[in-house]
């Protein structure tokens, strides 16, 4: 479903989109990549953008994004070839602008975070966001 606004910006790093989408984003290894904000070469698309199914689709059409970009199209929201992020009607900004909105950091901190080197990256996400939240299990009697 693409989504037509951004939702509030969280009041904190949004430590479970982050963890979630990267998890996401590795299980479909072959459509991330830190080196590049989107690469649509690879396939054709008929309407200049791209949504989350398009990198996650099997098998995988050859379209990458980095973590910014997973971030924007997990959260209902489309890309152009330029990264630029579109509800249904408005442009929202470039995708590492809108990942920050939606991640909750600033645009220092996210410029530290999408032009890490995938090697950096957990190490970079655990400085930033902390540990990996652990779910909680509520136990009723």
């Amino acid at each position: 479903m693409i989504t037509t606004t951004l939702p509030p910006r969280p009041p904190a790093p949004d430590a479970v989109r982050v963890y979630r989408v990267l998890d996401l984003a590795r299980a479909h290894a072959n459509a991330f990549n830190m080196n590049e904000w989107a690469d649509f070469s690879r396939k054709d698309f008929p309407s200049g953008r791209i949504q989350l199914s398009d990198l996650t689709h099997n098998p995988p059409c050859g379209t990458t994004a980095c973590l910014a970009g997973w971030i924007v199209l997990d959260a209902g929201l489309r890309m152009d070839e330029f990264g630029l992020v579109e509800s249904r009607t408005t442009y929202l900004g470039t995708s590492s602008v809108v990942a920050a909105h939606l991640l909750g950091i600033t645009h220092t901190t996210a410029w530290r975070l999408f032009h890490a080197d995938a090697s950096e990256l957990d190490e970079i996400v655990m400085d930033i966001f902390g540990p990996r939240p652990t779910e909680s299990v509520e136990v009723t009697a």
